[in-house]
């Protein structure tokens, strides 16, 4: 039974490691900033799955450790980010990533729109059970992968947005009126995939050609003048900038 056990955990490891390595290599292939326009492919869907992609990026940004592919239709710019490891996945849950957009010829004239949004004690209960998956066997697996997705579903029901006229409230719900979709979710493996929709009539800019930052915000914790906090990667906001011009089909 040992000797069955020790082969079957080779082999998990072998897997896990041609996994790692493919990821690694293809990572190494990529610029860490887009640099073409992609036109969305007709079957995008905002679900959490990049399998319209073939799971496949345009960039790998090495300083946030992240996959990401910013594309557009005759309607929607989109935003996809996927994420590998446990860290960067927590600091997207914790604080939500925000994609601004901006007029090249005023800067002033930008978009911004963060997601997920929730309190910590949420995003503690989620990635509780995140870190559990590795320790949990593997008839297990598909059911706890459901579970932490459904509570992600849940839990992140709010959008942030600013920038855009006729929305005056800054906190919008998923259901909106205006268009904007996003959601997450995690694979079979803990992947984490985040997408987001943004109506291309809210981008009142000069040009097809605009600037875009993707910023990680990462956890913010309570404030208490007795307890001074170390600098920590996954409470400090990291972000990355390029640009873009709309892709025509």
């Amino acid at each position: 039974m040992n000797l069955i056990m020790e082969t079957c955990f080779k082999v998990l490891l072998t897997v896990l490691l041609i996994i790692s390595a493919s990821f690694v290599a293809n990572a190494q292939k990529l610029p860490k900033v887009q640099q073409e326009s992609i036109y969305a492919p007709t079957n995008i869907k905002i679900d959490g799955k990049a399998t319209e992609w073939d799971n496949k990026f345009q960039a790998y940004n090495v300083s946030n450790h992240l996959f990401y592919t910013l594309s557009n239709d005759d309607k929607n710019l989109y935003l996809i980010v996927f994420a590998t490891d446990d860290i960067t996945y927590s600091k997207i849950i914790y604080g939500g990533v925000t994609l601004t957009v901006a007029d090249i010829a005023n800067k002033k004239n930008k978009i911004t729109v963060t997601y997920p949004v929730s309190p910590m004690s949420t995003s503690n209960s989620i990635l509780l059970s995140a870190h559990h998956f590795d320790f949990v066997a593997n008839n297990g697996k598909e059911a706890l992968m459901n579970s932490i997705n459904s509570h992600c579903a849940a839990a992140f029901k709010e959008i942030k947005v600013s920038g855009i006229k006729g929305i005056d409230d800054p906190v919008s719900s998923i259901y909106n009126a205006q268009g904007i979709k996003a959601t997450v979710l995690f694979d079979n493996k803990m992947a984490f995939t985040y997408e987001l929709a943004l109506p291309l009539k809210y981008l009142d800019f000069a040009t097809d050609h605009f600037r875009y930052n993707i910023m990680l915000n990462g956890r913010t914790l309570p404030e208490d003048p007795r307890i001074s906090y170390p600098p920590n990667y996954l409470d400090s906001p990291t972000d990355f900038s390029g640009e873009y011009t709309l892709a025509k089909k």
